[in-house]
């Protein structure tokens, strides 16, 4: 997942797991992955709104240790919000995108 996240900036039809990234979603996702890789690494996240008390913890405890190379891949349209504040992280602008809101992920491989 990782060399697929950071492969998006240099190859237009790189997937990400089962999903192929068309040029919106690579619109979307590429800035933040060339924003916030260090050394050509990016950890994606992927999360969905129930998850977000999980996610909140794992940020926290990523800024702890100064890891500030990460992206969220919001699974659905309400998990950026309760995590673009910050609440609390040392990097006020946290990278979170919805890239699925054109093209919604199916069950059907679609």
């Amino acid at each position: 997942l990782l060399l697929a996240a950071t492969s998006a900036l240099k190859n237009r039809s790189a997937t990400l797991a089962m999903v192929t990234l068309d040029e919106t979603m690579t619109s979307l996702v590429d800035p933040l992955v060339a924003a916030r890789a260090r050394d050509g690494v990016v950890v994606p996240l992927f999360s969905n709104l129930g998850f977000v008390p999980f996610l909140k913890n794992l940020l926290c405890s990523m800024d702890r240790v100064r890891v500030s190379n990460w992206v969220v891949i919001a699974l659905d349209n309400s998990t950026c919000a309760p995590i673009r504040g910050g609440f609390g992280l040392a990097y006020a602008s946290p990278a979170c995108v919805f890239p699925y809101a054109r093209r919604p992920l199916t069950t059907q491989g679609g």
